[in-house]
């Protein structure tokens, strides 16, 4: 046999990509003559194409044994040991390969790239620049110093490189793909989902690129996009847990939940070690009143991850639900310890420390809450700060600073003229409390009065239908109660304009389980704000907000992003339907003295500040045989106000605590 002839014969049929082919000759010449490098070299050469980088190792190896004065060798040799990770011994190759022949560009590429791979970026830094020193051509030079700038922080200079390996070679999408994630770094993330969407067109079946533009239209705020891209990844590669989680947060953000909540478990099926993934589920079943559930997935994240902070947040919102205050005020502190800058967890920690009248320090507590707010820190939503002594000035610009984040947009949209949508205005009321709540039971009779020959009424229910007295009730008065409940935020907007939906009327503002983000969507040619939450959204895409001259005095208007419609003499609208119980309680089934002057406030405990409190005790102190009668809200308020009662020389027996019960 002709071992040279032979040779080249089967080097013909691997350069034509006949590797099946080109191995079984190579296999022939090597029963002959074992030590032959040029077939251990190309043997170890299809293996690496073939992905088998063990065997491509070991095959080199064979080879080197053999001569090891080929530098294409060593090269070769590193780019395997590089895919098993072992980047000091890949570095090692290409140095030995280096030494050979010192202007071999493609060496010193791989070479950095181990380097970036060792974490030594300076070092990285300087073999690629001696790679582009011998060929201003090597785009794989660019590609890895704009990836070792990147993770160096060096954005703008990574862009540059980027920039020049694709003038180099405009179809190459992993430049594209860089160059998107180094301006979304920036936050530049407009011009980073047109860097992807370039790389898409070369490249559509990279599951990364997929997800790398997920990530950066979640940053804009564009989340049902974002959870489309995630599933494109998915779909690609259903085996990755972070864009399980990723997608489960994009959904979530979209006012998904339950889809949010299924990615999230696939998440956890993966990788059953993902805090974060436990956390994010535990977050989602939080808003869904499954606090139980909540706290064990809570506990499961704080097990894997005991620093996490987000984990101890939510487990205090989860804490909170279970009406288990104190040990929320404990979780709350806790994120704080571990993330002194964690966004809302002040307000919402100061806010239940409000909710068991705890008032030891609290003024030095509104203090620092106030500083923060004032000095631009997202320190706390907006509700928990009108029961607080705050100024308008800091209650809008908590507003602003919560809005900032994708509740900010206002989409132009056409609409259809008025004659084309219909002769009846379409009003629709947007609430998650359409049941046995304090809402419904005010504006259940206005739902019922409005002039059916004028108007017609839908109702948008975010959230599950209740079967009590007060659903049945507005399934009647409204001409269509539609459960939108699990629906994402756009895909509500958009069945709202579907329905021509004239005015758009949002009952819930900033408070629990509102859904802000549908009129981000625009779900109508006029959006209005009313009843719920009567301070400003802060949204341009809310338009007007229904008040009175009392709630907004004329020299408050600045405060206000909406226009302001005011009614006289009171915007909060009362059903007038609502019955008066027959039955006549005694003083003492209410727990109340036979005889004496009784004082009475049946708001919530958040709402009872220490200077309001002191005046009380005054009254109680001067009135003989008077007595406060408040709302029972928690055990701990009512333990440490009559605490407070007793250090202003009251008997704590003074205060008279109501029971809840049933309105109907």
């Amino acid at each position: 046999m002709d071992l040279a002839a032979t040779f080249h014969q089967g080097l013909s049929l691997h350069r034509a990509g006949q590797l099946a082919e080109a191995r079984k000759i190579y296999d022939q010449i090597l029963r002959i003559d074992s030590a032959n490098f040029d077939c251990l070299h190309f043997m170890g050469i299809i293996e690496l194409q073939q992905g088998n980088y063990p065997e491509a190792v070991r095959r080199l190896d064979a080879a080197l044994a053999v001569n090891t004065s080929v530098a294409e060798a060593f090269n070769n040799h590193g780019v395997a040991l590089q895919a098993l990770r072992r980047h000091q011994e890949a570095v090692g190759s290409f140095d030995r390969a280096i030494v050979l022949n010192p202007t071999y560009a493609e060496a010193f590429v791989n070479r950095g790239s181990a380097l970036a791979a060792l974490g030594r970026h300076v070092e990285a830094i300087a073999s690629f620049d001696r790679a582009i020193a011998i060929d201003g051509n090597a785009v794989g030079a660019f590609i890895g110093r704009g990836r070792v700038l990147g993770a160096m922080g060096q954005y703008d200079p990574a862009i540059k490189d980027f920039d020049q390996a694709i003038a180099l070679q405009p179809g190459y999408a992993e430049a594209h793909n860089n160059r998107g994630i180094a301006l979304g770094a920036l936050e530049r993330y407009e011009a980073a989902v047109e860097s992807f969407d370039r790389a898409l067109t070369l490249r559509s079946n990279d599951p990364e690129i997929h997800k790398n533009r997920g990530a950066v239209l979640s940053a804009l705020g564009r989340n049902q996009e974002a959870a489309a891209s995630f599933g494109h990844a998915l779909a690609l590669n259903p085996n990755c847990a972070q864009t399980y989680l990723n997608n489960g947060i994009a959904l979530h953000a979209a006012g998904n939940s339950q889809q949010a909540l299924a990615s999230f478990d696939r998440a956890i099926a993966l990788n059953p070690a993902y805090a974060e993934a436990h956390n994010n589920r535990a977050v989602v079943l939080t808003e869904t009143d499954r606090h139980q559930e909540a706290l064990a997935s809570c506990d499961r994240a704080i097990a894997l991850q005991p620093d996490c902070a987000g984990a101890h947040y939510t487990r205090a919102i989860a804490l909170d639900g279970l009406s288990r205050h104190e040990e929320a005020i404990e979780s709350y502190a806790k994120a704080i310890s571990y993330n002194p800058d964690i966004e809302l967890v002040p307000g919402k920690r100061l806010h239940t420390i409000m909710q068991i009248c705890r008032w030891e320090g609290i003024e030095e507590a509104f203090e620092s809450l106030f500083r923060q707010i004032d000095a631009g820190r997202r320190a706390t939503p907006p509700f928990p700060l009108l029961a607080m002594p705050s100024s308008l000035a800091q209650q809008r610009k908590t507003v602003d600073l919560f809005c900032r984040d994708g509740l900010s947009a206002d989409p132009h949209r056409h609409w259809p003229s008025r004659k084309q949508r219909g002769s009846k205005l379409r009003i629709g009321y947007f609430s998650a409390d359409f049941y046995n709540h304090a809402t419904a039971h005010l504006a259940a009779g206005l739902f019922e009065m409005h002039d059916r020959e004028e108007f017609e009424i839908i109702g948008f229910s975010v959230s599950r239908p209740a079967d009590d007295t007060m659903q049945r009730r507005l399934n009647t008065a409204f001409d269509r109660l539609i459960d939108v409940s699990g629906i994402a935020d756009g895909d509500i907007a958009a069945m709202a304009r579907d329905l021509n939906i004239d005015i758009a009327i949002d009952l819930k503002g900033h408070t629990l389980n509102s859904r802000p983000g549908i009129f981000v969507h625009r779900a109508a040619p006029i959006q209005v704000s009313y009843l719920g939450y009567p301070g400003t959204m802060g949204m341009k895409c809310i338009d007007y907000l229904v008040a009175d001259t009392v709630l907004i005095p004329a020299e408050h208007r600045r405060y206000y992003q909406e226009k302001i419609v005011r009614l006289p003499p009171s915007y909060q609208v009362n059903d007038f339907k609502r019955p008066i119980s027959d039955r006549v309680f005694t003083r003492r089934e209410l727990g109340l003295p036979d005889s004496g002057f009784v004082f009475c406030s049946f708001n919530n405990s958040y709402k009872i500040t220490p200077d309001v409190f002191d005046v009380w005790m005054r009254l109680l102190g001067r009135i003989d045989g008077s007595v406060l009668w408040l709302l029972d809200t928690n055990a701990t308020a009512i333990r440490n106000l009559r605490a407070e009662a007793q250090r202003r020389g009251i008997a704590a027996d003074r205060l008279v605590f109501a029971e809840r019960v049933d309105p109907s």
